[in-house]
């Protein structure tokens, strides 16, 4: 478990440091390969999404929910 935080907080370490882009340094690659050896389940914390990504997934989910309320009869006239 206490592995899996130190990865998990490496993660947010590097995309803070970087404003636009997260591009992984050599010491990020080195820690990477050391959690790799000693932890199996190592693939189940590196998550590195894309911001377009997550945005295209909120408007999804927003228009998902107002097909739903609209269908629905819910939404209130102005």
């Amino acid at each position: 478990m206490q592995i899996e935080i130190l990865g998990l907080r490496h993660q947010l370490a590097a995309l803070q440091r970087q404003k636009k882009r997260v591009s992984p340094r050599a010491a990020d690659r080195l820690l990477w390969v050391l959690l790799s050896r000693i932890w199996k389940q190592w693939r189940s914390a590196l998550v590195v999404v894309k911001p377009e990504t997550v945005i295209a997934w909120h408007r999804k989910g927003f228009r998902l929910y107002w097909r739903g309320r609209v269908g629905q009869g819910r939404v209130l006239s102005g």
